[in-house]
């Protein structure tokens, strides 16, 4: 993953707050099978984000380690 250069407030203002939510409804089929085994029938990927993250709260890098793999 290349990390973006920002220079100057106004340039970093502008990034970090615009609006451009993830359609979560356009997913590719992948995206969805891999939901489906990781998580199981009937999760949604907005439900698999939120279990992610408070597994990874809960669980720190042992978390990030496991959806790592």
């Amino acid at each position: 993953m290349e990390l973006k250069l920002i220079r100057g407030v106004d340039s970093a203002e502008e990034i970090l707050t615009r609006t451009d939510p993830l359609d979560l409804g356009e997913l590719p089929e992948s995206v969805l099978n891999r939901t489906r085994q990781v998580f199981g029938e009937g999760v949604s990927p907005e439900e698999s984000v939120v279990r992610m993250l408070s597994d990874v709260r809960g669980n720190g890098d042992v978390a990030v380690r496991h959806y790592a793999r």
